[in-house]
């Protein structure tokens, strides 16, 4: 099956992203809204519409491609039909398009960059606050209340520790993302978790936390009891591993203004996308740094009391719950047999969490809980290992039952598209992944309710689903294309001719029904 996929990738598929053209004189320009372009060449499927052996002249940026042609004998120009051949990071792909005439983008310079290292700034910020964090900012910030007994330069350099931890991780994420991209793997934000074992050790990592912030054990006692210079060092490797295990629980979100962000760091040269990534990080690593380091912030933090204690506990249940919705990822991607490996997986780590615990408070049992917790875990590393290959790379859908709507929604191939767009039907697609915070949201709350599925219905608009839950080439292209890094991306394509559009990607009911009617009447 797979030799069929790369032939069929081959062959040209129906552009998905916008494409329009202009006449200037005697050139005919056209823009396509896909950057990273190194080669492009057009080919008409009508004569005379442009002068075959002239020179194609192409101008590409990150966000978007322009190829200027030689005019031929043909005066009256309508769609512009044919097919277009895009070298791009990830290889040569040849597009069928049908450009529309329109007004073209006003071209960007190194002012581009500038917004759009400020989106990602303004991106990390927002992340903050989102789900997949906000447990554990409260937990950091909650140990900042507790720290009037240390001096501030020690508060200082812990917050520089945590924000080391997050730039090092973010810089990380990107350098992988990078040698991926170099090697012609087409990715994008939350790739790691298209991989279950990826997920599985993050699922481990989230219940450790959890059952530490419940006190089943502690961390430092143990450990950096190890040597007595080690007790002079105010924790600052624990501030840089939090920082660390932040960006890692941050990856299953977008928050606005990150998609593009990110999106256009994928494919922009590599000191361009290591600066998004690094903005990123900044701004991501801006709120608790600057409460280390503003003395006046930190008097709006309540006093240092008994309730810690039972707050800290508290915060232990979100960790739990974000470990048990990757869990029902795990199951998705691997099926029961993998949902199995989980289960067991955690409890070792509840083993190994318990026989640590146990030997922190008895003196003859150290040694020999720090040896048994080792093995325990030692294990639990394997298991990634004996997790079922699960649903093929690739495929439209991890489990035909992924959602009640599975049989309204159907699987998105490019072939599947371009046949509804060939018949001139609407189309909407959703682009999403069961790991995607906000693609779950926006699902269940908005894209299932009755009145937006009649919204849909009434004006015959067919409903495709991308599912990214696993990796899949054609999806990710889509992606890239529309200068996106990951989901949720939201795309109603009207009709054969007319160009698709982008709606927000955070929805509301009425929204949907005020799209759906602006832009197909009704």
């Amino acid at each position: 099956m797979g030799a069929f996929q790369q032939v069929r990738r081959r062959h040209p598929q129906p552009s998905p992203w916008p494409v329009v053209y202009r006449v200037q004189g005697e050139n005919v320009t056209l823009h396509l809204s896909l950057g990273g372009v190194s080669a492009a060449a057009f080919f008409p499927f009508s004569d005379g519409v442009i002068t075959n052996a002239a020179p194609q002249t192409l101008t590409a940026t990150a966000q978007a491609t322009e190829l200027t042609v030689e005019r031929g004998y043909q005066q009256d120009l309508e769609t512009l039909e044919g097919v277009l051949v895009v070298t791009t990071g990830q290889g040569t792909q040849a597009y069928t398009i049908q450009a529309a005439p329109g007004a073209l983008p006003a071209k960007g310079g190194a002012g581009n960059l500038i917004q759009v290292l400020g989106l990602a700034f303004l991106g990390g910020l927002v992340l903050n606050v989102m789900p997949c964090v906000l447990p554990i900012l409260s937990l950091k910030t909650l140990q900042l209340a507790d720290k009037s007994r240390k001096s501030p330069r020690q508060v200082r350099l812990g917050g520089l520790s945590y924000g080391a931890g997050v730039l090092a991780s973010f810089l990380v994420l990107a350098g992988g993302l990078l040698t991926l991209r170099g090697l012609g793997q087409q990715l994008g934000w939350g790739f790691q978790l298209q991989s279950p074992g990826m997920v599985l050790v993050l699922i481990y990592v989230l219940f450790a936390v959890a059952l530490n912030l419940s006190g089943v054990f502690s961390v430092g006692t143990g450990w950096m009891g190890a040597g007595q210079g080690l007790t002079e060092r105010p924790g600052y490797g624990g501030e840089f591993f939090t920082g660390v295990l932040a960006t890692v629980a941050a990856t299953p979100c977008t928050a606005p203004f990150m998609a593009t962000a990110i999106g256009a760091a994928l494919i922009l040269p590599t000191g361009g996308a290591l600066a998004v990534f690094t903005s990123l990080g900044l701004g991501f690593a801006l709120p608790y740094v600057g409460l280390c380091f503003v003395p006046g912030w930190r008097q709006w933090l309540p006093k240092p009391g008994a309730w810690m204690h039972t707050l800290q506990q508290g915060l232990a249940f979100p960790l739990y719950g974000a470990a048990a919705w990757l869990l029902w990822v795990l199951t998705l991607q691997t099926g029961t047999d993998g949902l199995a490996v989980g289960l067991m997986g955690l409890v070792l780590v509840g083993l190994a969490a318990w026989v640590y615990g146990y030997g922190q408070h008895r003196a003859g049992w150290r040694r020999l809980s720090i040896f048994s917790t080792l093995l325990i875990l030692g294990f639990c590393l394997t298991l990634p290992g004996w997790l079922p290959s699960g649903t093929t790379v690739g495929s439209a859908n991890p489990q035909d039952s992924q959602t009640v709507q599975a049989t309204i929604w159907e699987p998105f191939t490019p072939q599947r598209l371009q046949e509804l767009r060939q018949q001139g039907k609407p189309v909407f697609v959703n682009f999403t992944a069961a790991w995607c915070v906000t693609c779950q949201v926006n699902e269940r709350l908005v894209l299932s309710r009755p009145a937006v599925q009649e919204a849909f219905t009434q004006r015959g608009v067919t409903l495709v689903k991308a599912d990214w839950t696993r990796q899949n080439p054609d999806i990710t292209q889509v992606l890239q294309g529309f200068g996106r890094s990951g989901v949720p991306l939201y795309v109603l394509y009207p009709g054969a001719n007319q160009p698709p559009v982008v709606w927000p990607s955070r929805l509301s009911p009425t929204q949907v029904t005020a799209l759906l009617s602006s832009q197909l009447g009704g």
